[in-house]
């Protein structure tokens, strides 16, 4: 069994998306492949989520749920520091305060967000899959390439024997050679004197 990276204790706030909406969350414990994280709606195992910290978007996949506490897979590795060490830009704040301000209609809820969660999520095993394709075609290419150099070499030396044996024993080979006896002639015996 493949041990279990190390996971760094913290507690960080953060948001999270999932098939209810937006929910702020806190992060208990992380990894660069998973974290740990809490929140009063505690999203169902198998369920894929956003999460978002600044400017860092994560996806990644309910592995466990239990009560308030759950765990996260992430569909690719992070530099933990990065994450945690993450400021709010200021830029973006500004930005946010120069947009127009939306109308009550735009506020109504759109499109299910699950829909955005799983085509990034398939989005990305489509992309692996693909680069898997590759890799093994490659391989299987690399190997054709050697068991065919190998039978090239090996029928040409031994064509080269066979070609040096003609050339240099043609002459002398039908000199030496002894017919078989025909199998309609009866030996004979050799008569004593």
């Amino acid at each position: 069994m493949k041990a279990r990276e190390q996971r760094k204790r913290v507690t960080t706030p953060a948001r999270i998306r999932t098939d209810s909406g937006w929910a702020d969350v806190t992060i208990r414990d992380i990894s660069s492949r998973g974290i740990g994280l809490r929140s009063p709606r505690a999203p169902r195992r198998g369920d894929y989520v956003e999460l978002c910290r600044h400017h860092h978007r994560l996806i990644g996949r309910v592995m466990w749920s239990d009560g308030e506490c759950f765990g996260v897979l992430l569909s690719d590795a992070i530099s933990v520091n990065d994450l945690l060490t993450s400021r709010p830009g200021r830029r973006n704040a500004e930005e946010r305060r120069l947009r127009p301000r939306r109308s009550a209609a735009a506020l109504r809820p759109g499109p299910d967000p699950r829909v955005a969660i799983v085509s990034v999520a398939q989005g990305s095993q489509n992309a692996s899959r693909r680069m898997h394709f590759v890799a093994v075609a490659a391989i299987a290419g690399i190997g054709a390439f050697l068991v065919a150099d190998l039978a090239s070499n090996v029928l040409s030396q031994a064509l080269e024997s066979v070609s040096a044996g003609l050339i240099a024993g043609g002459s002398d080979a039908a000199a030496d050679r002894v017919d078989p006896p025909s199998p309609l002639v009866a030996p004979q015996r050799p008569t004593a004197m």
